[in-house]
């Protein structure tokens, strides 16, 4: 787990932004995400709060 407490934002509306679709693809966290899944079944997931901060989550299963 990685966090910050940074400015935070809110995640719904950040979504299509960081995860991009087919039309709009975007490398940053899309990325990552396709690479744990497909590397070994891994996760990330993104929890942030407006004020409070920002926290990224990654599992990797063993």
């Amino acid at each position: 787990t990685i966090t910050d407490n940074g400015p935070g934002f809110d995640v719904e509306k950040k979504k299509e932004e960081t995860e991009g679709d087919e039309e709009h693809p975007h490398i940053g966290i899309r990325n990552v995400k396709e690479r744990l899944h497909r590397l070994c079944g891994g996760e990330l997931e993104i929890r942030s709060t407006i004020g409070y901060g920002t926290e990224a989550i990654i599992r990797i299963p063993k």
